[in-house]
């Protein structure tokens, strides 16, 4: 179990994510996807269960789907960034 634990960024809704953190977010969100439980980048809510309990039993830390929407738009928006 990793021992960083994420803060809320003064002023928003948002969590300071690390590197780590991010990659296992998105390595569960590809989970879900090949489960099937993610569509038009919508999560069922199973898949969103799966993703908070993971998340939770790696790094102990439990926190609102909303958090987890707010981290996968930043991560896109700054892919999109890249690549443009």
């Amino acid at each position: 179990m990793s021992s960083s634990k994420m803060t809320t960024i003064n002023g928003t809704d948002n969590l300071a994510w690390n590197d780590e953190q991010t990659r296992f977010y998105l390595e569960l969100r590809i989970e879900e996807k090949l489960k099937g439980n993610i569509r038009n980048q919508n999560v069922n809510d199973a898949g969103r269960q799966t993703i908070i309990d993971r998340f939770y039993e790696v790094y102990g830390e439990r926190h609102t789907w909303r958090k987890f929407g707010i981290k996968f738009t930043t991560c896109k928006k700054q892919y999109e960034g890249l690549v443009i």
